[in-house]
């Protein structure tokens, strides 16, 4: 559409413009009104919570837990996969290896070399065992930290348990972490990490790495030291993997129970965890997935704290701590008491807030109910903002004002569907131009060159601003695109920006609009004793290229190509089969074929070779129930 201000009428009264209000002529910024009225709020709720503080205590366990059980178990958690994560970068290291034919497993003095400098790279890492397919085995052992690693002779070990690893290994695919084993000539369980290894896709053995649990248990210990608790490993529910009792060998331990079992470590408030009833309040730490317990172990009582993993095995282990709980039931009193008092001054101070949000809220509201009715183009109902003593809001309603007085301008000149579509989309590249099957109109006023001759320009604009404003809404009713004006004439089109499956459907109901809204406007030039008006309307459908056309800095939304062509020849047409009718609607064939359930009737007027094509068109009249002639 061209953009032109030809028939514009620029009287704002005219427009439905209104003159933006003037603000008051004084004013105070938001910032000012907000920081008195909260300032109140503050100092009121810090004297009394000051108040409230003199009555409570300085230590709330309730608070302390939630806050400080994510915080322990997250870091005694994260530094055990720290402690054991290691291993997997290594047994992956030589898996690559040996798997990539740099390290020949039959070489057992580079093998050896291979695993003594994964040892000394991974620390805690005590031991590491390379089972042929055959159970032939090489064993790396380090046995305290900073020593030369030691390679035990070569041996083969068929026994049972060597049977059970090599068959989970062989259906791997990748590390696992296997059952805890008792190495029985150092007294000293693993933790058991096994890789299955193979070259050119053949199984050629698997390599296991242990972590001793007494270095684990002294790992562990150190973490929870740094918290001040008690932590521990459990191994399922029944058995002690860590603990800071465990930190040597214990005599229990042996090939058949390598975990020392919960009652046998020594720890009178562990061995209580399964009977201690789950605490109150504690349902935030319970989503991230930290369990808390109160046990009441020799007239004291205490908090354990744990979490459940799977990443190293069956069955699964608790990672947690336990912690003496100072005074909880007098705490919690205290906690009942300051969080009633706290529900008082928050009421409070929410009454006021929401006395003093919907003071300032309600500019907002007209604003955003505003803005709403501009985002649907409806800047007919949408009424300017009043000013306001707040310096922010006054400046929002006066650069809202002056807004929508600029909007109202553009709306003038630009097709409200395809504003609608920008919006609606947010895309611009849905308007590059393409190919499509459209519906075009073009009408034209009979005898209006001669009639403009004899008219001052004031009453030749007045008379096409309203001539188009009547011609338009029938368009604009039928879901049409007005393309532009030229001169007297319109042209409008259907099936862009938004495709329409019935467009000329929809352009043969706004013609035969068009001829009711010009029989009613005649008779009121017939009472004033004016000449009646007379239109020719063309309508074709066919391929075009639609979309934005023109320079860079000047862009038309409009459709070019044959079919514009012939609409606007037969618009021509309409000269030499003119009967009369105040409206003379020609359409073609290709209009015909489409057009269904329209209120009229078409008449065939013969073939004819419009201007510019070579093949005749069929052109058909289309006339309302009732035909409207002088």
């Amino acid at each position: 559409m061209t953009l032109t201000t030809q028939g514009v009428n620029q009287d704002n009264e005219m427009m439905g413009r209104e003159t933006p209000k003037r603000p008051p002529s004084s004013t105070f910024p938001v910032s000012l009104v907000l920081a008195g009225s909260m300032a109140v709020l503050v100092l009121s709720a810090v004297v009394l919570v000051l108040f409230i503080g003199l009555w409570t205590s300085q230590r709330n366990t309730i608070d302390l837990l939630n806050d400080r059980s994510e915080l322990i178990l997250g870091s005694i958690e994260s530094d055990v996969r720290a402690y054991l994560n290691p291993a997997q970068a290594q047994v992956e290291f030589i898996r690559r290896r040996i798997a990539t034919g740099q390290v020949d497993p039959e070489d057992h003095q580079r093998l050896s070399d291979l695993l003594s400098g994964s040892l000394a790279a991974a620390p805690q890492i005590e031991v590491m065992s390379y089972w042929h397919s055959d159970f032939r085995q090489l064993v790396v052992l380090n046995d305290s930290p900073g020593a030369a690693a030691q390679v035990l002779e070569i041996e083969t070990d068929a026994s049972e348990t060597a049977q059970i690893k090599d068959a989970r290994a062989r259906k791997a695919n990748g590390p696992f972490w296997d059952d805890i084993v008792f190495a029985p000539e150092v007294g000293i369980s693993y933790v058991n990490l096994v890789q299955p290894i193979r070259k050119d896709g053949e199984y050629v053995g698997f390599l296991a790495v242990g972590v001793s649990l007494p270095e684990l248990s002294k790992f562990v210990t150190e973490v929870g030291d740094l918290f001040d608790t008690n932590a521990f490993i459990l191994y399922g529910r029944d058995r002690v993997l860590a603990h800071p009792l465990l930190t040597q060998p214990h005599p229990e331990q042996t090939i058949d129970n390598p975990v020392v079992a919960l009652q046998r470590v020594g720890d009178i408030v562990l061995e209580e965890i399964w009977s201690g009833e789950p605490a109150e309040l504690f349902d935030r730490a319970a989503k991230a997935g930290v369990n808390v317990v109160v046990m009441e172990v020799g007239d004291v009582e205490h908090v354990a704290i744990y979490r459940w993993i799977n990443e190293f095995g069956s069955p699964p282990w608790a990672i947690g701590a336990w912690l003496v709980s100072d005074d909880a039931d007098a705490e919690l009193e205290r906690l009942a008491f300051a969080a009633a008092a706290g529900l008082g001054i928050a009421i409070l101070a929410t009454l006021m807030a929401v006395w003093l949000g919907r003071r300032l809220s309600r500019p907002i509201s007209l604003l955003a109910r505003s803005a709403t009715q501009i985002g649907a183009l409806d800047l007919s109902h949408v009424r300017s903002l009043p000013g306001s003593r707040v310096r922010e809001l006054n400046d929002q309603a006066l650069a809202f004002n002056s807004m929508l007085a600029g909007l109202r301008w553009f709306e003038t000149y630009v097709p409200r569907t395809l504003v609608t579509r920008l919006i609606q989309t947010g895309d611009a590249t849905s308007l590059e131009s393409q190919e499509r099957i459209l519906t075009v109109m073009f009408t034209d006023i009979v005898g209006f060159t001669a009639e403009s001759e004899r008219l001052p320009a004031g009453e030749i604009a007045s008379l096409l601003n309203e001539h188009f404003a009547l011609l338009g809404g029938c368009v604009d009713s039928e879901g049409g695109t007005i393309d532009k004006f030229i001169g007297d004439g319109l042209m409008a089109f259907w099936g862009a920006p938004d495709e329409q499956a019935d467009t000329a459907v929809r352009a043969c109901r706004a013609a035969l609009k068009m001829v009711r809204a010009v029989e009613a406007e005649n008779a009121k030039r017939a009472v004033n004793r004016q000449t009646p008006i007379r239109v020719r309307v063309g309508i074709h459908t066919g391929p075009v290229v639609v979309g934005n056309i023109g320079a860079p800095g000047r862009m038309n939304y409009t459709i070019v190509g044959d079919t514009v062509n012939s609409g606007q020849r037969l618009e021509a047409l309409g000269k030499d089969l003119d009967r009369g009718d105040y409206v003379t609607i020609l359409a073609s064939d290709a209009v015909v074929s489409q057009a269904e359930d329209i209120d009229g009737t078409f008449e065939a007027a013969g073939s004819f070779q419009v201007k510019g094509r070579v093949r005749e068109i069929s052109v058909y009249r289309l006339l309302p129930a009732t035909t409207v002639t002088e």
